[in-house]
């Protein structure tokens, strides 16, 4: 049997009411990957629903190997995000800040405190959907 390569994506997220992206850009000097802007379509697609909330967003994506371990996708998102602490806590009190993660084919969750101390203090939420576990590792 063949083993599958783990996998994994991390994305950080700022949903507002009111704060445009094209601010958040701006204060944190930051290209985002992805954003969309209260009351249009999703993907600008009269398809889809209408947004009902700002978004910003940046992801691992083509940055850092997908196959490493989440730790290294997460210090990459932080070294971007981090240098602007006080903001994004400050953001937070009226925005949702999320990280998102998905791993699949078994990859193992480890975060060390030092990051969880940095998720925690920029206010940011930490949701990890794992995919295909590989049940007979107990390791």
């Amino acid at each position: 049997m063949t083993e599958l390569k783990s996998s994994v994506l991390l994305s950080f997220s700022i949903h507002s009411e009111t704060v445009h992206p094209d601010t958040i850009t701006e204060v944190l000097d930051i290209r985002p990957d992805k954003f969309g802007i209260k009351g249009h379509h999703r993907f600008d697609n009269p398809r889809y629903a209408i947004r009902g909330t700002h978004f910003w967003g940046l992801n691992s994506r083509n940055k850092v190997e997908r196959s490493s371990p989440i730790g290294e996708h997460m210090t990459y998102l932080l070294d971007l995000l981090y240098p602007h602490s006080r903001y994004l806590a400050e953001l937070s009190k009226t925005a949702e800040l999320r990280f998102l993660c998905t791993i699949t084919h078994g990859n193992h969750i480890f975060l060390d405190k030092d990051t969880i101390h940095k998720i925690a203090d920029i206010g940011a939420f930490f949701n990890a959907t794992v995919l295909n576990w590989d049940d007979d590792d107990e390791d």
